[in-house]
């Protein structure tokens, strides 16, 4: 059994997307020099805002595993009456990601961790968001369709936008997740969309993948989430339009457009909910603060 599943398809696949990642992270290593050589002894940056995000890896951990307390709010701030942190760029997940590095190994080591894991990601994400849009385009040509995936993921995480912010702005730099929630979203409408078509895949895990990927941009820049959102306002609009005006077609589009419409709105609104119900702990102590400021 063990020899049929080493001769597999699966194997080949896993294969080929570890050696797409290794690829990613060996370029990270390339343009992030000389981080690399240095991974022990100093952090990327401008010896200013990284130090705050390194103290927000300090205090993650410290609240987490020292403390056993909720890191969203702190008495070594503003001592004795201490603070809030909810507004404050904590990205929580960059802690939560690195306790073993920080725990085993330090703090400026847990820092740069956080840097290979977004640039690889990042990279990574493009290239099966791309993937996935190029389907059954030029068929036939895989090998210059998975070139030009990866050329594309390649451009995202190496773009300007995001070496700059190397300066030490991680919750910006962490912006891994944003391609993936794109990919899910997109896979969860069009499964959707789809649903009554034989042979057509189920769309609530896709958006609830979804959903999972919008938590974890939450837990790293809210700016980001605002910007999904937009991203899926658009692509809620467009394709509403399209479902509403387009031309009635056997099977899917047969269908009343109320109904056609469901795929359109149901996996943002599964996707949405997942993410509001995962942060409410964040998000209700963050509307009672403004809401009372």
């Amino acid at each position: 059994m063990m020899s049929g599943w080493l001769s597999s398809p699966a194997r080949r696949s896993i294969l080929a997307q570890g050696a797409i990642l290794i690829a990613y992270l060996a370029l990270t290593v390339v343009m992030t020099w000389p981080l690399t050589p240095q991974f022990f002894s100093a952090i990327p940056g401008d010896s200013f805002d990284g130090w705050q995000n390194y103290w927000n890896l300090w205090w993650v951990k410290l609240a987490l595993v020292d403390r056993i307390q909720n890191p969203f709010v702190t008495d070594i701030l503003f001592a004795p009456t201490g603070v809030g942190l909810y507004f404050h760029t904590l990205n929580p997940f960059n802690g939560l990601v690195t306790l073993p590095v920080q725990v085993s190994a330090g703090l400026i080591p847990a820092y740069n961790t956080v840097v290979y894991i977004s640039w690889t990601l990042a990279g990574y994400g493009v290239y099966l968001l791309t993937r996935y849009t190029l389907r059954g385009v030029g068929r036939g040509r895989a090998r210059y369709q998975q070139l030009a995936a990866f050329v594309a993921g390649a451009i995202f995480t190496f773009s300007p936008f995001h070496m700059a912010h190397l300066l030490g702005h991680m919750q910006v730099m962490s912006l891994q997740w944003i391609p993936f929630y794109i990919l899910y979203l997109l896979r969860s409408m069009d499964r959707a969309q789809g649903a009554q078509i034989q042979g057509a895949q189920t769309w609530t895990r896709d958006a609830l993948w979804a959903g999972f990927f919008l938590i974890l941009t939450g837990l790293c820049d809210w700016y980001f989430v605002l910007y999904l959102m937009l991203f899926t306002g658009f692509v809620i609009v467009w394709r509403g339009i399209a479902t509403l005006l387009g031309r009635p077609r056997a099977g899917l589009d047969a269908r009343p457009r109320g109904i056609r419409l469901v795929g359109v709105l149901g996996p943002a609104l599964l996707a949405g909910s997942l993410f509001a119900v995962a942060l409410s702990p964040i998000l209700v102590p963050m509307v009672r603060e403004v809401t009372t400021f």
